[in-house]
């Protein structure tokens, strides 16, 4: 059973809560309504409680909007790590190419010049005016030379 003095002040607080959340919805449904007047009038008639309770109120809002743009931040931060790593391997896997490419060329271009350097040089003499084109293609003829007769 409760005392009669403490009793009273759970009504009281009860009946101080009530109100106070009464004059905040009145407070909403006027901003709602664009009556600035009401909100200034409003904080002239709030008592020392209800003032603490609409700070620690806004703190806990300013807390709360913070850490949730932290989250987001880290999303987006997130987000942007993975897009940026995979447009760096696409970048590097494009430079792989085109490296082998001009790797590819250059060895090309040198194996042309080694074989046209190690070719025979085709002289132009009477007899071997028939073998010019073998001569010309690389191909050295299969017939033996001539043998000097005996005597």
């Amino acid at each position: 059973v409760q005392a009669p003095k403490q009793a009273g002040l759970e009504v009281e607080a009860k009946a101080k809560a009530d109100a106070a959340i009464s004059r905040q919805l009145a407070h909403a449904r006027g901003l709602a309504q664009g009556q600035a007047g009401l909100r200034a009038s409003a904080k002239e008639k709030l008592s020392e409680n209800d003032a603490a309770a609409i700070k620690i109120q806004a703190a806990f809002r300013g807390w709360w909007v913070r850490d949730c743009l932290s989250v987001d931040n880290y999303c987006a931060t997130l987000i942007q790590q993975v897009v940026r790593g995979y447009l760096r391997r696409m970048e590097y896997e494009f430079d792989y190419y085109r490296i082998v490419i001009v790797q590819s060329a250059v060895r090309r271009f040198l194996a042309k010049r080694r074989a046209n350097e190690a070719r025979p040089v085709a002289t132009m003499t009477p007899a071997k005016a028939g073998e010019i084109p073998l001569v010309s293609t690389g191909f050295v003829s299969r017939v033996a030379p001539p043998q000097p007769a005996v005597v």
